[in-house]
């Protein structure tokens, strides 16, 4: 059976999945929390790793080398920053590069690109392409160790570093996921629902719907595992 094993950020976002699947056993490893249940014909390990880039990196890796997973899905929220895009739309990320990662040398690194690995992280989201869901938006998304609410500051980065690309979202955990998942030679699906949109959204929007997001996107990950 193949393993998939999901990296969450925040207990609602996990909670939200949790009605998908049948009987749990939580195991915790480092002071992280693991739950392994089954969907279908699926061995599946959801890792609760915690705000930000280095809660993300540690458990990515942990659950890698204790759960042989097949596949990485980081599902979660994200800040919709493409103009077309509404609160509780889902985006799949193609890429994700680094917003706040600035070391380019004469090497020839660029903004986002840590020296020695690529400037940018690809995605499997052809995994969705396959499951033929409608009303799917597909792009990169930037990540970084910053809750973002200025649109002026982030469209600056996209402006000047990212003008080709088709950005459609920023968020605080996908970079590091998508970083060890390349060292460790695993592929990676990441799976967002826009919570809100970058410079409209107020605070009292987004605590209401990030968790409308976060149960709607359960029905974007049960219609990837039934194609997997």
């Amino acid at each position: 059976m193949k393993t998939i094993g999901f990296i969450i950020a925040m207990q609602k976002e996990k909670q939200a999945l949790m009605n998908l699947f049948g009987n749990c056993t939580d195991i915790n490893i480092r002071g992280v929390l693991f739950t392994k249940t089954t969907y279908k014909d699926l061995n599946v390990v959801i890792a609760l790793a915690g705000i930000g880039k280095v809660n993300a990196a540690l458990t990515t890796t942990l659950l890698i080398e204790h759960f042989n997973v097949d596949l990485i899905i980081s599902s979660g929220i994200a800040g919709g920053y493409d103009k077309n895009l509404k609160t509780l739309d889902f985006v799949v990320a193609t890429s994700v590069s680094y917003s706040d990662v600035d070391a380019a040398l004469e090497g020839g690194e660029v903004y986002g690109q840590i020296p020695g690995l690529p400037a940018e992280y690809k995605c499997a989201y052809e995994l969705v392409e396959k499951a033929n869901i409608k009303d799917v938006k597909f792009g990169k998304i930037l990540s970084g160790d910053q809750f973002v609410s200025d649109y002026d500051k982030v469209s600056n980065i996209v402006n000047n570093y990212f003008p080709n690309e088709n950005v459609m979202a920023f968020e605080m955990e996908l970079g590091a996921v998508a970083q060890v998942a390349y060292l460790m030679n695993v592929k990676l699906l990441a799976l967002k629902c826009i919570s809100d949109i970058i410079g409209e959204t107020n605070l009292t929007d987004y605590n209401t719907f990030s968790f409308a997001a976060s149960n709607k996107l359960a029905s974007l990950v049960e219609q990837v595992l039934n194609v997997i």
